[in-house]
């Protein structure tokens, strides 16, 4: 995000998956405080980091539901 954020802001997210939540993921850091740092760190997919297969696990259950 630290890299392709501010580049997707400078084409105006022109060919941006999920725009709408890049977008709002955008809204809620500008309206964090200066005292609540945000760190965004690679987690490679698949690799069995516990959060990262919790999150794949809850994204395939929700897709098979809609």
């Amino acid at each position: 995000m630290t890299g392709w954020l501010p580049k997707w802001m400078s084409n105006g997210f022109k060919d941006v998956k999920n725009v709408d939540m890049i977008k709002h993921l955008v809204v809620l850091l500008r309206r964090r405080s200066a005292s609540n740092k945000v760190v965004f760190k690679y987690v490679a997919g698949h690799t069995g980091e516990i959060g990262n297969e919790a999150a794949d696990v809850s994204q395939l259950t929700s897709v098979h539901r809609s």
